[in-house]
């Protein structure tokens, strides 16, 4: 960040992208560990999250990259996550969807205690945002819709083609994060919806003109969530029972100024 000040405010996600290097001599003198290595026929390297890397071929080579996401990376997939939606950048794939999808295949997600309960965590940390924000917004002014809306539900059984399509309509014109749960929308718009963290960036418009989509309710979201933690007792009976909400009921989500820097201006 300290060599690319200027770049990374036209582009907050500059350090996302594969066309930044610098010499790594520059990371050296900052202290910032530097390694060097040869990868030859048959051999794999492994690079850990968060782990800037680069390569170069020194002729005709056939190389493949593999992605590997093991259950203890949900830890990394959050920090990801709320990294992406900072700099406002959209992520391969829908991170609710992913925790919500292994949630409700839990019985085969994992036989390790610790990478469940991190799940069960992660999984209660997105449904008390949803607990916390929506009546807010309900509050403020925003519009309860749900007994006119009925949005298709959101299936579990597995992540394709066809659900990520879906997920790719319902991005937070803020800060790109994937409106699972809930979105909000205005009438001034019918592409445009933002996350309930950004409601009020979604445009210049008073709140009574703007609505909340639910894909779930929130007695839906609590009864799954109770669900999963019923299946990690029942899977690990000889360890202490997960408690109900690992994460501080209270505690509020990312400003929303914080990813506001990244947006577009507002719809109208």
């Amino acid at each position: 960040r300290r060599f690319y000040k200027e770049r990374l405010f036209d582009v907050p996600d500059l350090l996302h992208h594969m066309n930044t290097m610098f010499s790594p001599s520059k990371l050296q003198t900052l202290d910032v560990p530097v390694y060097q290595a040869v990868q030859r026929a048959g051999t794999f390297i492994v690079t850990f999250p968060r782990a800037f890397h680069s390569g170069f071929s020194y002729g005709f080579n056939l190389g493949e990259a593999v992605n590997l996401a093991p259950p203890s990376w949900i830890d990394h997939a959050r920090e990801a996550s709320e990294r992406y939606r900072r700099v406002g950048r959209l992520a391969v794939m829908s991170h609710d969807r992913l925790v919500f999808t292994l949630a409700n295949d839990l019985p085969h997600f994992s036989d390790d205690y610790k990478e469940c309960l991190a799940l069960h965590k992660e999984l209660d940390r997105l449904v008390q945002e949803e607990i916390i924000l929506r009546p807010r917004l309900y509050a403020s002014g925003v519009r309860d819709v749900s007994h006119l809306v009925n949005p298709p539900k959101n299936h579990l059984g597995q992540i394709d083609a066809k659900a990520c399509d879906y997920d790719d309509k319902r991005v937070c014109c803020v800060c790109r994060y994937t409106c699972f749960s809930s979105a909000v929308a205005c009438n001034c718009s019918q592409t445009h919806v933002a996350c309930l963290r950004h409601a009020a960036y979604l445009c210049k418009c008073p709140p009574t003109n703007k609505y909340l989509i639910e894909w779930d309710t929130l007695d839906n979201l609590t009864a799954f969530l109770d669900t999963t933690r019923n299946a990690i007792i029942a899977k690990f009976p000889q360890q202490p029972p997960p408690s109900k909400h690992p994460n501080q009921p209270n505690a509020a989500p990312a400003p929303a100024a914080e990813a506001a820097t990244a947006a577009p201006a507002p719809a109208n």
